[in-house]
């Protein structure tokens, strides 16, 4: 009995040593099948992220250069406009830019005729350089930066949910929309993924604010860094609040022979194995030559700024200008490069232009890139305190007087370095005298009573303004 009982326990001892064995071998079967799992996940998650994701921002970052180059060539160089400038409005050059072309790119013509930078004087050039503003809120550099964050934010939808080999891969939302802002200056958001402390950005009526979350519940405010200025029309529900602490990374640089982008996204990928949270990285260059028509175009506008009189229309003075080694225009490289002029406005008193570089070696989807610069200039005009109006006549009440007119003369360019010349006239008669020289010293002198008009013109070498006066002789 006790030996039954005993070859009955070593059985069963034999068998619960068997069944360890084998959970044992079971479980380190399954944790080899799991680490073999996980390495291929592993591998799946590097594939993803260096290889789709990466080409898949490539495509979108190039789609938004592409388009930034566009506005911006098409429009002076800038695609924001400034709330102090005034723009023009021109029509594209016949064969340049198709309305096919450009549907195809997204972009609306009418944005591409409005809008256009015009300049009247030296001061009022856009500048690549972020630390030189040349009196713009805003350089040509934060443009394009900032017009790439809102694309790939707002457009790159691809990015946003991306399915692959039981992946999942969605952009972090590092955005809310601004509906109030309070009495103490603070911005009221919508909604946001943030955090308090976090530093957040955004643009009102073109200028840009930098502020800091100081809650989240059960409101997010934003305390700005500046007060915000509202224009009576502001639109807050269209003014997008971004996140710096989980922002799309965007760097713009502008070589003589193209324009490159550098963008860091960050991604959040998950599987049922793991979690991980990186960024994308996409470096796009376009070889577009934009900082170097813009150069040129600057250099031809301070020349016409120098020296009114020259004429950039067909067998005008460009090519000598071009060839001539001024202060502006030396080392310039104009070649396979074409030159248009487009009068807006052609009056004695006022002249309006658009100029457009059609560069044939700077290409996008295989047309030739363009670069248009609006052109201002309005005659000097003669100051109020030259005489006394009258029913509409401009009185001078004496019967002798010597003046010099360039005192009462004042011009709307201020930087204009083109000196003002007057239209010499004399006409002596028996009873009075006028003349009027180059440099504007006038004299009159008269001997009987009487009304003695008289015009006088001004000129700054391409626009003329002429004032008549009336000398009242009692």
């Amino acid at each position: 009995m006790n030996l039954n009982k005993k070859g009955q326990i070593s059985i069963f001892i034999i068998i619960a040593i068997v069944i360890i064995i084998l959970i044992v071998f079971l479980v380190n079967m399954n944790s080899n099948n799991n680490s073999r799992d996980l390495d291929k996940i592993n591998k799946q998650v590097k594939s993803i992220d260096l290889d789709v994701i990466s080409k898949e921002l490539d495509t979108c970052v190039e789609f938004g250069l592409r388009k930034a180059l566009i506005i911006a060539g098409s429009r002076g160089g800038l695609i924001y406009g400034d709330k102090n400038r005034e723009y023009l409005r021109s029509n594209l050059p016949s064969g340049t830019y198709s309305q096919e072309f450009l549907q195809n790119l997204e972009i609306d013509l009418t944005s591409l005729e409005t809008g256009i930078l015009h300049v009247s004087d030296k001061l009022y050039f856009p500048s690549i350089d972020e630390s030189i503003q040349n009196g713009f809120e805003n350089s040509i550099t934060e443009n394009f930066e900032r017009y790439l964050f809102e694309h790939i934010a707002s457009e790159c939808s691809n990015l946003k949910n991306f399915n692959k080999l039981g992946m999942n891969v969605e952009k972090t939302d590092p955005s809310g929309v601004i509906f109030a802002i309070n009495n103490n200056g603070d911005v009221i958001v919508n909604s946001i993924d943030a955090k308090i402390d976090d530093r957040v950005r955004f643009y009102v009526d073109n200028n840009i604010y930098l502020g800091t979350i100081t809650s989240i519940s059960p409101q997010v405010i934003v305390k700005p860094d500046n007060s915000v200025n509202l224009i009576t029309n502001t639109n807050l529900g269209g003014i997008v609040v971004y996140n710096l602490n989980s922002q799309i990374d965007v760097k713009v640089t502008f070589d003589d022979e193209s324009v490159s982008a550098k963008v860091n996204y960050p991604i959040y990928t998950n599987s049922t194995k793991q979690e991980t949270s990186s960024y994308a990285t996409s470096f796009i260059t376009l070889p577009v030559r934009f900082s170097q028509i813009l150069q040129v175009s600057k250099n031809l506008m301070l020349a016409k700024i120098d020296k009114r009189s020259l004429n950039y229309g067909p067998n005008g003075d460009l090519n000598e200008v071009l060839n001539y080694e001024s202060t502006y225009l030396k080392n310039t490289n104009l070649v396979n490069i074409d030159f248009n002029q487009n009068i807006i406005e052609d009056k004695l008193d006022c002249k309006l232009y658009t100029y457009t570089f059609i560069d044939k070696d700077s290409k996008i989807l295989g047309i030739p890139f363009i670069f248009r610069m609006g052109y201002e200039n309005t005659a000097p005009k003669f100051k109020e305190n030259i005489c006394q109006i009258n029913n509409g006549e401009c009185i001078i009440n004496s019967n002798n007087i010597q003046m010099s007119l360039i005192d009462y003369v004042t011009e709307d360019n201020i930087d204009d370095s083109y000196k003002i010349l007057f239209e010499p006239y004399n006409e002596i008669t028996t009873t009075s005298s006028f003349s009027v020289s180059n440099q504007g010293e006038l004299s009159f002198s008269a001997t009987k009573k009487g009304r003695y008009p008289y015009d006088i013109t001004v000129s700054d070498g391409e626009t003329f303004r002429t004032q008549n006066i009336v000398f009242v002789v009692e």
